[in-house]
């Protein structure tokens, strides 16, 4: 029974995203990466956190750190933990976090004109105003772990 829901649970999902993290000692700043689409088709111009859709065969996981990679240029070898985050639309959304060993990328996929990483002050300021809400689940989740969020 138990398997039953867990299968339908996973037909509901629709989409996936992942927010990687980068803890700057240095700085003592959480530094988050975002893509700023090629074309406003893709999403606006603002920047946002890297989803999309499942692709037959993955599961949620897999299609997160398989978008994060075309998106962001994030290899999969540079996550060092990953965890879910929150669960949106009723369900049918997944949002990810990836701590991951440094702020290296790869290019990125043709849907991409930039990736940045912001502090999540800077960040709150230019993301899309629907992932706002990200963001704050992502706070409230560092501040429960007692990370370390210092304002610039």
């Amino acid at each position: 029974m138990n398997d039953k829901k867990t299968h339908n649970e996973l037909k509901n999902i629709k989409k996936v995203g992942l927010l990687p993290l980068f803890f700057d000692k240095n700085k003592g700043k959480v530094m988050i990466c975002l893509m700023i689409p090629s074309d406003p088709k893709y999403g606006g111009n603002e920047p946002q956190i890297a989803k999309g859709g499942i692709e037959p065969g993955e599961n949620p996981l897999q299609a997160a750190i398989r978008e994060a990679w075309e998106e962001l240029g994030l290899p999969p070898s540079n996550i060092k933990n990953i965890k879910e985050l929150v669960k949106t639309q009723n369900g049918k959304f997944i949002w990810f976090i990836a701590e991951v060993n440094s702020m290296s990328l790869e290019p990125a996929g043709y849907e991409t004109g930039a990736v940045v990483w912001l502090c999540i002050s800077d960040a709150f300021k230019q993301i899309r105003s629907w992932q706002k809400p990200i963001l704050g689940y992502l706070v409230a989740y560092l501040k429960q772990r007692k990370q370390i969020l210092k304002k610039h």
